[in-house]
């Protein structure tokens, strides 16, 4: 599976985490690959009928270049086909320390998103539960909203995050059942401390999308969840589960 570069150097950008020097020289050698294959396929044949006493050295210098042209080409474009795939490696050697890296930006949005779901739950919707927007202008909380409007969209972004670093970092918690991969999920971004409520959380929360806003209340709500980032090493050290049924 191809790792997601864009994601990455989006959420490194977006979360101030340092991109990896391996990571930064390849794409250094891809960039100028692109630069010099653009740059060949400017080129074109030079007009010698159209030769001047000014030009005479300009056009030969053209003309003997263009005798290469179709060589330096392939040579520029093999030279692609080789670095491209090596950015996506580059990433991928360094998916450990990178998992890590983004725990505190993610346990700093929780910490944001909590604070202000907790001003605004006393205003929030009586069907859903949720901060409404409305409702927090009507009350002159529209900037508490908007601090959770916020949080939440770094939780989902993040989230999603961690979801590509488990496809390359999987890890078999020993979970069978029904809940089985809804436990494997919320596993990544909580502690989960009772192994009733493991089995019973992928139903708890199946209202919501995985990772939007209203997931993450859900489960902030939820007595016995601790929502904070984990990592692959992190995720066994809480449960033991044996089967989720």
């Amino acid at each position: 599976m191809s790792i997601n570069t864009a994601q990455l150097t989006a959420a490194c950008i977006a979360f101030k985490v340092p991109v990896p020097p391996a990571v930064t020289d390849a794409e250094a050698v891809v960039t100028g690959a692109e630069k010099l294959l653009a740059s060949i396929r400017t080129e074109s044949a030079p007009d010698l009928g159209a030769v001047t006493a000014k030009t005479v050295q300009k056009t030969y210098d053209q003309a003997v270049a263009w005798l290469t042209h179709s060589e330096r080409e392939r040579i520029a474009e093999q030279m692609l086909a080789l670095w491209r795939p090596r950015v996506s490696e580059a990433w991928r050697s360094r998916i450990g320390p990178l998992c890590e890296a983004f725990r505190k930006p993610f346990d700093d949005a929780v910490a944001n998103f909590s604070a202000a779901y907790d001003e605004l739950h006393p205003i929030a919707d009586p069907t859903t539960g949720l901060p409404d927007a409305s409702r927090a202008i009507d009350a002159g909380m529209a900037d508490t909203y908007d601090r959770y409007a916020k949080a939440g969209a770094k939780l989902t972004q993040l989230g999603a995050l961690r979801e590509m670093f488990a496809t390359e970092i999987p890890v078999d918690l020993g979970v069978s059942g029904g809940g089985a991969n809804g436990y494997q999920q919320i596993s990544r971004i909580a502690r989960i401390t009772s192994r009733d409520l493991a089995s019973q959380l992928p139903a708890l929360l199946g209202g919501h999308r995985a990772h939007d806003s209203g997931w993450y209340a859900a489960l902030l709500r939820t007595p016995g969840v601790k929502v904070m980032w984990q990592t692959s090493e992190d995720q066994p050290k809480w449960l033991a589960l044996g089967k989720v049924a």
